[in-house]
């Protein structure tokens, strides 16, 4: 879609990234769309292929295999922060050893759904499920119905377990005394945020520029966001910033924050 809308022969050409940034905008774009159908009550379920890629870790020896989601590197991360649950299905085998010969052989079959990370593979859940279940529907269909059952509101009091004999109230009356009027608790204003008063150059997008402003991101800041995550070179001139990563930030600016919070304001 992007290559025939933008007259690309391919996404990896040229531009430091900025196909990859565009793509990520489109995932971006489209986990929105389906986040609006989740709050009308339709769940929704995403399905990938998995691949098998090299992880080596810098603080380790060597490196290992590990199945991952088979998508971009710059959008899958997208997916998975969006999703409650990443469900990795698989077969399950078991090596038996011939105790006579030390042969081992593969056997198995049953598929099954693993739910928490592990380092041979990708998942996660937010609701406990356990590590390891069988790859049926019934296993987690309680998770969906949770999701879409609304609350069931308080029941009120009926008024006949609040009434009171017309005898004892007027002995409470007498020695209560008349009830004074009660007094509204005093509302506690919050302190005015303090102004924000840096100037933002022309060649920031007045939609960042404004996102900016509401959250009181500094330039500094934006900048860091850019050349940290990986988006552009350091150093790279605002104005040589493409558009495709300006509407990208600005997207997922909740991510954006998020990642200025944990990492440039420690």
């Amino acid at each position: 879609h992007l290559m025939q809308k933008n007259g690309w022969n391919a996404i990896d050409a040229t531009g430091y990234g900025a196909r990859y940034v565009a793509l990520s905008g489109e995932i971006g774009g489209l986990l929105n769309k389906l986040s609006e159908v989740i709050e009308v009550g339709i769940n929704v379920v995403i399905t990938a292929h998995a691949w098998l890629r090299k992880k080596e870790e810098p603080d380790e020896m060597g490196a290992y295999d590990r199945y991952e989601l088979k998508l971009e590197k710059k959008t899958a991360p997208l997916v998975k922060e969006w999703a409650d649950m990443v469900l990795f299905a698989n077969y399950k085998t078991l090596i038996l050893t011939d105790e006579k010969t030390n042969s081992k052989k593969a056997t198995g079959g049953q598929r099954v759904m693993y739910t928490t990370h592990r380092p041979t593979w990708d998942a996660k859940n937010r609701l406990g499920l356990p590590d390891e279940l069988p790859f049926e529907y019934s296993q987690i269909a309680q998770a969906f119905i949770k999701a879409t059952t609304p609350a069931t509101p308080a029941t009120p009091v009926s008024e006949s377990t609040q009434s009171v004999e017309p005898k004892d109230a007027e002995i409470a009356d007498q020695n209560l005394g008349p009830i004074p009027p009660e007094q509204p608790e005093p509302v506690h204003q919050p302190d005015p945020a303090p102004e924000f008063t840096e100037e933002i150059p022309s060649s920031i997008p007045q939609n960042i520029a404004d996102l900016m402003k509401i959250n009181h991101v500094t330039v500094d800041e934006i900048v860091q966001t850019i050349y940290k995550g990986g988006f552009m070179p350091a150093d790279t001139p605002l104005e040589n910033i493409p558009d495709d990563l300006w509407d990208y930030l600005a997207t997922n600016w909740n991510n954006t924050l998020v990642f200025i919070q944990g990492n440039l304001r420690k």
